[in-house]
């Protein structure tokens, strides 16, 4: 190896101590060391917590089935009906009929009130008076609350008067209502029709000036022509063709020669034209 060579070898080493190594290639090795290390972490975190949710697949299926039968159970005591009106009806006669099953007899039963709502959630409250006794009184709380339907009683007033018990009482139940959504057809322009080759090659009227105005359709009738001379003159009818005795085979010659002297004599005579006067100047 010369001395030359020698000396750029010296050179490039310095540069590559100097600069690349420090500045280029140790910076490079550690971003792949500290993202190798924070893939290891994060695999290592997934794990543990895949494991930690394999421990607790038990738990979470029967927080699934908890939940299911309480969502079958709220869906089994809701007044059945489409509409309001339907909702307040079941539950007039769903409370008279217990009332009547109790043995309670019943004053007044007033209109279910609907007005109360929450979306397609609707409170349903039912109002009474009635006459029992105590123990008529406690069948019908225990009815309502052994009652399919989630009944409740919101308020109750007693009176008692001689063994009887008069009171006031107000139930309430609850209904889903699904409303539909109306959805409006958007009216679509009809497409336009394209423009004739007529209108296209017409130039486009400016902005001062006005479209002219097309001729009115003609409504008079047309002037009869008077008749030609030739119109006028009108043709005789054609004489009957007379057989001629030649023609005629059934004829006997005697018969023939009288026709056609018959013929001859029918012929008027030809008239004479004077002759014209000659004028001597």
């Amino acid at each position: 190896m010369t001395t030359k060579e020698k000396r750029l070898l010296r050179i490039a080493l310095v540069i590559f101590m100097g600069y690349m190594l420090p500045f280029q290639l140790i910076p490079t090795v550690w971003k792949f060391y500290r993202d190798y290390q924070a893939s290891i972490e994060d695999l290592t975190q997934q794990i543990a917590r895949e494991e930690e949710l394999g421990k607790k697949a038990d738990y979470w299926k029967a927080e699934n089935q908890r939940a299911k039968q309480e969502q079958e159970k709220i869906e089994a005591g809701l007044l059945a009906g489409r509409t309001r009106e339907l909702v307040g009806a079941r539950m007039q006669g769903l409370v008279k009929q217990l009332a009547q099953e109790a043995g309670i007899t019943f004053r007044t039963l007033e209109p279910p009130d609907t007005t109360f709502n929450s979306g397609e959630w609707v409170l349903v409250i039912q109002s009474m008076q009635f006459e029992a006794n105590s123990g008529t009184l406690m069948a019908f709380l225990q009815a309502l609350e052994k009652a399919t339907e989630n009944l409740k009683v919101v308020s109750l007033e007693v009176r008692s008067y001689q063994d009887r018990l008069n009171g006031t009482i107000k139930v309430t139940g609850f209904s889903r209502i699904s409303t539909p959504v109306e959805s409006k057809s958007e009216e679509v322009p009809p497409p336009a029709s394209p423009p004739s080759p007529a209108d296209q090659s017409a130039p486009p009227p400016k902005p001062n000036e006005a479209a002219p105005s097309s001729p009115a359709p003609s409504t008079s009738l047309p002037t009869p022509l008077p008749p030609k001379p030739e119109q006028l003159t009108t043709t005789p009818p054609p004489a009957p063709a007379t057989p001629s005795p030649s023609e005629d085979l059934s004829l006997s010659p005697e018969e023939a020669r009288l026709l056609e002297e018959e013929d001859l004599s029918s012929v008027p005579p030809e008239e004479e034209v004077p002759p014209e006067e000659t004028k001597h100047e």
